[in-house]
């Protein structure tokens, strides 16, 4: 993709947190980019700094975190702005949907009370047109009565009610770039169908969409694009089809295979990935897949592979990865 489509650009982004222990980074140098009407999925196992590259962007890291390198949205850069710019952003150009439901709405609030106070906080809209905009918003994720579930509390809600009701309240100031960040988790497998429906009519109406997820199953019919982070890093990215036909890093390749299969026999034990995922922060002087990977070679111990051409717009961390 060219600069001037990108919505959303990093580049070298870095997260740090301050601990007991002393500075740990936590994300390295990611460089990442999504278009205009773009699905990019980012897909990793849980701490590979997935969630934290794109709170980084929108100034929420916790208070022990720091983020350097550069995040900018519409041209604008996010990384080093002040509370009074972001604001102006996050919420109303740029929505999150956050993993819990249940802890993403406050629970002694109305869910018609916390949509209208989307638009009433940024001042695009009075009480009574933003509560119309809400209840158009509410019929848009197609929640069953509207007019009931407005007036009702989070608990009243199962959580796939719950999970369009949160999604509701992104698409409230009608923003350019949704993050949802694990949005199907702790959801039947009804309700996930149905929220990844939803999502993919809101790409095929044009809003962008990073769809941060541990699961390769779940965007496999969204995302244009995919980038795959281990241990921090982008491993590996590059189209959706082509990723997932044909992964070139070893790590991609595992993650590919332990998708679970209707065709597979009956009784065949699912793939696994053996060994464990390299702690948050920990500092590795090779590969960090090298010791869960069953095609490492000596380099991968002590040289870390840097990102280079694996195919068609495709780049993978590996030095196995031969050049197109």
């Amino acid at each position: 993709m060219t600069a001037t489509r990108d919505l959303l650009a990093l580049d070298g982004l870095c997260v740090d947190f301050t601990t007991a222990h002393g500075t740990q980074r936590v994300v390295h140098e990611v460089s990442l980019a999504v278009a205009a009407g773009e699905c990019l999925a980012v897909v990793g196992e849980s701490g590979s700094g997935k969630s934290q590259t794109f709170l980084a962007c929108l100034g929420l890291l916790a208070s022990n975190g720091c983020a350097v390198g550069s995040a900018r949205f519409a041209g604008d850069e996010l990384i080093g702005a002040d509370s009074e710019a972001l604001n102006r952003i996050r919420g109303t150009r740029v929505t999150t949907v956050f993993q819990d439901p249940m802890n993403a709405l406050t629970p002694h609030m109305t869910v018609g009370s916390q949509l209208v106070e989307v638009l009433t906080a940024h001042g695009l809209a009075g009480e009574r047109d933003a509560r119309r905009r809400a209840l158009d918003a509410l019929r848009r994720v197609g929640l069953d009565d509207p007019d009931g579930r407005i007036r009702q509390y989070p608990h009243e809600l199962s959580g796939g009610q719950r999970q369009r009701a949160v999604i509701a309240m992104a698409l409230m100031a009608e923003p350019a770039l949704l993050i949802a960040d694990e949005p199907t988790t702790a959801l039947d497998v009804a309700s996930q169908a149905q929220v990844l429906a939803l999502l993919g009519g809101l790409r095929a109406q044009g809003l962008a969409i990073v769809l941060i997820t541990h699961d390769l199953g779940t965007m496999a019919g969204l995302a244009d694009r995919i980038a795959v982070m281990y241990g921090g890093r982008v491993v590996e990215e590059g189209p959706a089809a082509q990723l997932l036909a044909a992964p070139a890093h070893p790590y991609t390749e595992a993650l590919v295979r332990s998708v679970p299969r209707a065709d597979a026999a009956f009784g065949q034990p699912l793939a696994t990935i053996e060994g464990q995922p390299p702690r948050p922060g920990e500092s590795l002087s090779g590969c960090a897949f090298e010791p869960r990977c069953a095609v490492r070679i000596a380099r991968c111990r002590a040289d870390r592979p840097e990102l280079r051409a694996s195919g068609f717009e495709a780049t993978a961390a590996c030095h196995l990865v031969a050049p197109p």
